[in-house]
């Protein structure tokens, strides 16, 4: 038994976890593609079993879910794979069906269980949006005259979260049969909201633009206009004008750029070690009202994040 444990835990470490009970043989080699220039398919990803009904997305199940199975492609064993869900209403993934729109989007969430991926329906609608190319003056409810295709994107990542090169796996391509979304779901970019980056660059001050975030094409995640320049040693932090709802600061760990840092509400000050340019945003996962249009939600996680140009 003692030899089993240490046998597993080597394994392990060398690649990536599995599971124990569900390997092929006692020595277990993760099957590579050696070509780096082409990329792998195999048949993995089951039938939906909503396949054939008319599916609703709305406001009011948003929190909902269209549920996924798969099995796992021939990695030589059971290893812990990562499957991310493609969407298109082509069945090419490759032909937009609007104007500048995308082809194909591939949502942000991620699974390890073949028996539960569940892509939430807010996600599906945000991506069948922007495939659609609608925007806030659309007419809702609205369904495209055609099935909505999915395929799965599989991956295993090394114990620090990088990608195994030539684990990638696309899957045989589903379809759901009509797919209607009864509200706009898409991020619009470059609204203002009453959010600021304040700090010792811009005398903690709410009066320039230039500090004030603004949406992008992604749900909940929000930038500055501009790239910008601080220097080493600067403090700053995150808020509204009133230091109210949104203040956002130090979490008890150091601020580093290029990492995602989770904001603390209330926490100290923040600064960069070394001269910084480059875009600044943050991830808040929600949708903010406009500046003037509405309040912010309490009670939100602010993932700041500064990236050197």
């Amino acid at each position: 038994m003692k030899k089993d444990i240490l046998f597993i835990s080597a394994i392990f470490a060398s690649l990536l976890l599995f599971s124990c009970n569900e390997t092929k043989d006692d020595n277990p080699v993760l099957n590579i593609n050696p070509d780096s220039e082409t990329s792998l398919y195999q048949d993995f990803l089951n039938k939906p079993e909503m396949a054939n009904q008319m599916i609703e997305l709305t406001q009011d199940n948003a929190e909902g879910y269209l549920h996924l199975t798969c099995s796992q492609p021939d990695y030589g064993f059971a290893a812990v794979a990562s499957y991310s869900v493609e969407l298109s209403y082509s069945s090419d993934f490759s032909t937009p069906v609007a104007p500048e729109a995308p082809a194909a989007v591939t949502l942000k969430s991620q699974f390890t269980n073949c028996a539960e991926i569940n892509p939430n329906n807010d996600d599906v609608a945000n991506a069948i949006c922007k495939m659609l190319g609608l925007t806030m003056d659309s007419t809702f409810p609205v369904m495209y005259d055609g099935p909505l295709y999915v395929r799965l994107i599989s991956n295993i990542y090394n114990m620090e979260g990088i990608l195994v090169e030539g684990t990638t796996y696309t899957s045989n391509v589903e379809s759901f049969y009509r797919v209607s979304v009864g509200y706009m779901a898409a991020s619009i970019p470059d609204i203002p909201v009453n959010i600021y980056l304040p700090g010792g660059m811009n005398e903690w001050k709410f009066d320039d633009e230039k500090w004030q975030f603004f949406s992008t094409d992604e749900k909940g995640v929000y930038t500055l206009k501009e790239k910008v320049s601080i220097s080493g040693g600067t403090e700053f932090k995150v808020a509204d004008p009133s230091w109210g709802t949104v203040n956002e600061g130090s979490n008890g760990a150091a601020f580093k750029v290029g990492t995602p840092y989770k904001m603390a509400h209330g926490g100290g000050n923040l600064s960069i070690g070394d001269d910084f340019y480059g875009t600044v945003t943050f991830d808040c996962g929600v949708t903010l009202p406009q500046q003037g249009v509405g309040d912010i939600p309490e009670g939100l996680t602010f993932t700041l994040t500064f990236t050197q140009d």
